[in-house]
């Protein structure tokens, strides 16, 4: 995948490396921040932890005006009418308030938006969300189970209705890929659906989707919170080891903070996934080693 470019200026690092303006922090299947545009972090979002508190399935009416809610917030997404998206996910979060599929989707309304301090904050949810699923005690309640199952189908029939939507056909029509929203899907649900496959003894923290963490990662550098965006890129990495946009994003972050040889470890690791890295990062990298 290559990476694009972002035109944005007049960033609160706008005066750092005057000569990089261009390059851009990748997300899952699009660009979600420009790396001269870094932002402010959200406070970690708090969840009731494993033992405290037992996951309850709404009722059968509920989960569908929820699920509803949200099938319409992709659909927005798709087109990019952002605020429509986050006003449907919010309807969708009222009704059910475990949905980290929903908080997803609602950070990248307001990545859209440029609302990054209110992405961060959604995506956080997310990640705490399926940290809270698939924490010890969680994990013993067929509830718990059921509530992932339904998430992993919801996604599979939201993916299936955009490929099946005009705008897609359109593009397929004219031997264009599908588009980012359904690539993002669909990477995003592949490790969803691993996780729930492989029977394996998981931490919280692996099971959650590592196009969680470059998000999130993402957000936060657009809140100018490096150090934070750093880490949740390291954890995407940890998640998906060859995850060639979050080692892309941690070379970016490491030569902002100067650590160019880092930097350059990072970019080998992202091309050695088969991501192509920007030729003019790799001459910055080598121009401050």
């Amino acid at each position: 995948m290559a990476v694009g470019v972002c035109g944005l200026t007049g960033t609160p690092t706008a005066g750092l490396f005057p000569a990089m303006r261009g390059f851009a922090i990748v997300g899952a299947a699009c660009i979600v921040a420009c790396w001269l545009s870094p932002h402010s972090a959200a406070a970690r979002v708090v969840v009731p932890s494993s033992g405290q508190q037992s996951v309850e399935l709404p009722d059968p009416r509920a989960r569908e005006e929820a699920n509803r809610h949200h099938r319409q917030g992709w659909q927005y997404l798709s087109v990019e009418a952002w605020e429509n998206a986050r006003d449907e996910f919010l309807k969708a979060i009222r009704i059910v308030k475990v949905f980290p599929n929903a908080y997803y989707g609602l950070g990248k309304a307001h990545m859209g938006l440029r609302a990054y301090e209110k992405a961060a904050e959604a995506f956080s949810m997310c990640r705490d969300q399926y940290t809270m699923l698939v924490g010890s005690e969680f994990t013993r309640q067929l509830a718990s189970r059921q509530h992932r199952q339904d998430q992993i189908q919801e996604l599979r029939d939201i993916i299936r209705e955009l490929q099946n939507s005009r705008a897609n056909q359109n593009r397929a029509a004219q031997g264009m890929p599908q588009s980012r929203q359904v690539r993002d899907l669909q990477g995003y649900l592949r490790q969803i659906d691993d996780f729930e496959r492989s029977g394996r003894s998981l931490t919280p923290e692996m099971s959650v989707p590592a196009e969680v963490y470059l998000s999130l990662g993402s957000a936060l550098f657009r809140s100018s919170k490096l150090k934070e965006a750093e880490a949740e890129y390291r954890n995407a990495v940890k998640a998906k080891p060859d995850f060639g946009e979050a080692y892309n994003n941690l070379a970016v972050v490491c030569l902002l903070m100067g650590r160019a040889r880092e930097a350059d470890d990072f970019v080998k690791k992202a091309e050695k996934s088969g991501f192509r890295v920007n030729p003019q990062l790799k001459d910055q990298i080598r121009a401050k080693s």
